[in-house]
């Protein structure tokens, strides 16, 4: 099998062994970010008075955006609503909402510093359409 990870990058054959070795711990990592974001989200829609079901608001294109800013802002119910009383941010919670955080912002600064080193002109398009 021969397979080329990206243009003008490094390419050869490897084993389909070899890749699902390299692929695991990046489906690990998606499949345990994407759940606890779908949780932390219902949680934060409980916190609002509002269904859990909304969160799928946040798969629809240009809406998603707005509900995820609002749901960022907004200011929870004081005491008991439709969902119970509040409850209390275990640190194991925080301390992963910090990280998630962290690892944003170093994606971002990784993309930024690549096209930084590498000014192809395809890559300031790409920023420029990320910046917008």
């Amino acid at each position: 099998m021969y397979i080329i990870y990206a243009p003008g990058l490094v390419s050869g054959s490897m084993s389909s062994f070899a890749w699902l070795k390299l692929l695991s711990p990046t489906l690990l990592a998606a499949v345990l970010l994407g759940y606890s974001g779908i949780i932390f989200t219902i949680r934060r829609l409980h916190d609002l008075n509002l269904s859990g079901w909304l969160f799928l608001l946040l798969y629809v294109p240009v809406i998603g955006s707005l509900f995820w800013l609002y749901t960022a802002i907004a200011k929870g119910t004081e005491g008991r609503n439709n969902h119970g009383f509040p409850r209390d941010t275990l640190l194991w919670e925080g301390l992963f909402g910090l990280l998630t955080g962290i690892l944003l912002l170093a994606t971002f600064g990784f993309i930024v510093g690549y096209v930084l080193l590498h000014p192809s002109s395809e890559n300031v398009a790409i920023l420029k359409r990320m910046l917008r």
